[in-house]
């Protein structure tokens, strides 16, 4: 330590009388004293930092300086540079505190990289329109802030959305606590930007994530995954926290083109409650039309409740009948109208086989889509096939429950069926007496 000083009040002077080629000083105990280097962290004081003078370790001597952190994500992304491919590295943004003076954005988060916070909950509040806030585009990047991260699009216009997963990235490329809300393009968005010598993009929604109210309109969604060859994973385990969609003025998930997904989580129908929900999106929860060309996809222990109560109703899931669609042990319940919609595309050329699996022998679905008690049960039908005029179409859709004594897994009960998929359990709209649900052990009437 050299030269005396009083307080962090006196750090621009000992940086001034100390600092330059010899590295940033700060105040430190009486005296002034260099900032420490930088180790794995890069610490962000969006109230106290320097971008033109820290190091971005946030410590002198091992105690904390606020002058030694930087003040913007924006630097302690370029700082990081090529130490990107080298080791796992954290920015850990200083709380409480909120983020938007100074920053660029996208901020575009370095390979082996994880946003997260420390000290206390943190708000990101871009400012602009048709922009990203965050973009992950390579292996090992991530964010993930326990302490609590918000990432807040305050309802901007256009399209505007929280956080892309883009070429580059991975089935290490990660989101885990953290809000993303008020987005009108997309809370969450997976993309496949041309960039030579990458496969498709993967990433991966784990634990503690809630979009809440993305995808600006009724056409909107604020989970969207496609058009290209993309996949992604949401998955939360027992003890862990959970993950919400919910709140979208229109749907919670959509799935396009030749996109894919893999949805995993459990659900205690005593509540009901999830560890994986879509809940209260106004148009419907999940919509799931990547046809015949997409990638296989499943939904295991999701909670689909409430969805499809804005101006015009609709369902828990909405799926194309050819989409490669696994539904395992899911519940669909007090939707708008129906707890799954299956729909036909408007032309068919050749003999398609429907992708669509509810449920087979040696696999049963274990889904529950339809109750009769008032606050679940979906008021149009549990399972609604909206047929083609003309052909042969099946939908499996063994071993899944339509009330407490409609357990067809396990017990040969009468599902009461409508040709208009109103009030019943399941239906089948389109007059083709060759489109069918099958649902043994139980029959219809």
């Amino acid at each position: 330590m050299c030269g005396p000083c009083s307080s962090p009040a006196d750090d621009l002077a000992c940086d001034a009388a100390y600092g330059g080629s010899t590295g940033s000083h700060v105040c430190v105990a009486g005296a002034c004293a260099p900032c420490d280097a930088v180790g794995t962290a890069y610490v962000v004081d969006p109230v106290a930092g320097n971008d033109a003078t820290a190091t971005g370790s946030g410590s002198s001597g091992g105690v904390s300086a606020g002058a030694c952190a930087f003040k913007t994500v924006t630097a302690a992304i370029k700082a990081i540079g090529a130490n990107a491919n080298q080791k796992k590295l954290t920015i850990e943004i200083v709380g409480p505190s909120t983020v938007v003076a100074g920053e660029t954005f996208p901020w575009v988060v370095p390979r082996n990289t994880t946003i997260t916070t420390r000290g206390g909950a943190v708000t990101v509040a871009p400012v602009g329109s048709n922009l990203r806030t965050i973009t992950l585009a390579e292996a090992g990047a991530g964010v993930s802030a326990p302490l609590g991260l918000t990432i807040d699009g305050q309802d901007m216009t256009g399209t505007s959305r929280g956080v892309v997963f883009d070429t580059g990235a991975d089935d290490t490329t990660s989101l885990r606590h953290v809000r993303i809300r008020r987005f009108p393009g997309a809370g969450i968005a997976v993309a496949a930007t041309p960039r030579a010598g990458f496969p498709a993009t993967r990433g991966s929604v784990l634990q503690g994530v809630e979009v809440d109210e993305c995808g600006g309109s009724a056409s909107g969604a604020a989970v969207v995954v496609g058009d290209g060859a993309v996949f992604l994973t949401i998955a939360v385990s027992a003890g862990e926290a959970p993950t919400k969609i919910t709140r979208s003025p229109g749907t919670g998930l959509r799935v396009m083109g030749a996109a894919g997904v893999k949805l995993t989580g459990a659900i205690d129908l005593s509540a009901p409650a999830g560890l994986l929900e879509l809940s209260d999106n106004a148009a419907m929860g999940a919509d799931v039309q990547h046809g015949p060309n997409g990638t296989a996809s499943s939904l295991t222990g999701v909670l689909l409740r409430g969805n499809g109560k804005g101006n015009t109703p609709g369902p828990g899931l909405r799926v194309n009948l050819f989409s490669k669609l696994k539904v395992r042990g899911c519940a669909s319940l007090d939707n708008g109208d129906h707890g799954v919609l299956v729909i036909s595309p408007g032309a068919i050329s050749g003999n398609l086989t429907p992708g669509v699996d509810l449920g087979v022998d040696n696999d049963l679905g274990g889904n529950v889509l339809q109750d009769e008690t008032s606050g679940l049960r979906n008021p149009m039908s549990g399972v609604c096939f909206s047929a083609p005029a003309a052909g042969i179409y099946t939908i499996p859709a063994r071993g899944n429950t339509f009330s407490a004594d409609k357990t067809c897994a396990t017990k040969a009960k009468v599902l009461k069926f409508s040709s208009s998929c109103k009030d019943a359990d399941v239906g089948v709209l389109g007059g083709n007496p060759s489109a069918t649900v099958d649902t043994l052990l139980c029959t219809q009437l």
